[in-house]
């Protein structure tokens, strides 16, 4: 009995051995993973920021093209189209790894539906004419009020709509309604495209997945489109969901959330492109000298009188030799950050009477918080349309 007591309990301390090994492993798994996955996370951040910079100068470029063409150029349709899917591709790919990992954000505000419905239909709408597609849109009379995030919403539905150009053959049509069903705000896209097998609705909404391989009728794409807006949608405390009755006949994707108490918010003001009321003295702090050429020309085509510069250094210095209204600034300078230029410039003589403008590709919550803290005005994001720029230089001149 002794010598089983002894056996067992040699048994037992091996087993327990084992089994710390087996836990050791487990946690240097862990670790790696966590490593791993978190260096693929900065990697795409760091990626989808730098994709950025060249989007926003190429986009402002064509705007200004745009305002010297007022007829028009077919050559300037094209890159527009081009641009637009750039850059919903480069915010997919930042915002597909923030909602895998949970970390997709909102800054939330009272919206009315109706309107962020209008303006991402409105952005997308000469898309659809290309190639013969149309789009309709129906949205009701009276308000339809939701606590949310207008970017991530307006985001939401531009995927829903670029996911039905994808899959809509040319001369096909699209269909956008909102309304209201209960207590809930229900919002539905439908097309005429080479829909799915009823089976496949839930599939699609997985990071990386296509309703179809890619072809000479189905564009490539990420496949982070459906994955972003569902994890939007569910953050909101909503629902979406696919439905199609099999391949041929099309598709509709249906969008639910929760309807906000009662009162309409105030209304966005329309923005604009005309003369500044007054002259303003503006400081562009940015390294990428395309974009810094494009923001220069047309604030001065507003009136205002701009100096450019590439690193923080000199942004630390122009002060001194001029006295500037509003500073515009980026954040991944390649010296010292923009957070630094703020703070430093904050603790100057005169350093409070100053705006500053914040702008680059890391834009969330987080962000944003950060850049208010080192004493920024306002925070933009890039790709940055310049309307905006001239919206808030409006707002800050206002009496």
């Amino acid at each position: 009995m002794e010598i089983d007591l002894f056996v067992r309990a040699r048994e037992i301390r091996e087993v327990n051995e084992q089994l710390q090994r087996a836990n050791a492993e487990l946690d240097a798994a862990g670790r790696r993973s966590r490593e791993e996955q978190e260096a693929k996370d900065r990697f795409i951040a760091t990626l989808s920021h730098e994709l950025r910079n060249p989007l926003a100068a190429a986009t402002a470029a064509t705007e200004l093209l745009a305002c010297d063409m007022p007829e028009g150029h077919p050559a300037l349709s094209v890159l527009e189209r081009q641009l637009g899917t750039l850059v919903r591709m480069s915010n997919d790919l930042l915002d597909g790894t923030r909602a895998v990992t949970g970390r997709l954000e909102l800054v939330r505000e009272r919206v009315d539906v109706r309107s962020v419905v209008e303006g991402a239909c409105a952005d997308i709408r000469h898309l659809f004419g290309h190639e013969g597609r149309t789009l309709d849109v129906g949205v009701p009379g009276e308000p339809v009020i939701v606590d949310g995030d207008r970017l991530r919403l307006a985001q939401v539905l531009t995927n829903l709509l670029s996911n039905a150009l994808k899959y809509t053959s040319p001369g096909g049509h699209t269909e956008v309604a909102l309304g209201i069903e209960g207590d809930r705000a229900r919002l539905t896209v439908r097309d005429d495209g080479i829909g799915f097998r009823p089976g496949q609705a839930e599939d699609l909404f997985g990071v990386f997945m296509r309703a179809a391989p890619a072809g000479p009728d189905t564009p490539e794409g990420l496949g982070l489109g459906l994955a972003v807006a569902r994890t939007v949608v569910e953050l909101h405390g909503g629902r979406v969901s696919a439905h199609s009755e099999g391949p041929g006949r099309g598709a509709e994707f249906t969008v639910t959330l929760p309807i906000a108490d009662s009162g309409a918010p105030e209304p966005a003001r329309a923005v604009v492109v005309r003369p500044a009321r007054r002259q303003l003295s503006v400081l562009i702090v940015e390294d990428n000298a395309d974009l810094a050429l494009t923001y220069r020309t047309l604030l001065q085509r507003q009136g205002h009188h701009v100096t450019a510069v590439h690193t923080g250094t000199d942004a630390l210095t122009a002060p001194e030799d001029c006295p500037f209204d509003v500073v515009l600034c980026d954040l991944g300078l390649p010296d010292i950050d923009g957070y630094t230029v703020a703070r430093t410039i904050r603790t100057r003589p005169h350093g409070e009477q100053l705006r500053l403008i914040a702008v680059s590709g890391f834009s969330q919550g987080s962000d944003r918080t950060r850049s208010r803290a080192a004493g920024f005005d306002a925070h933009l994001a890039k790709p940055l349309p310049l309307n905006d720029l001239i919206d808030l230089l409006e707002r800050f001149d206002a009496p």
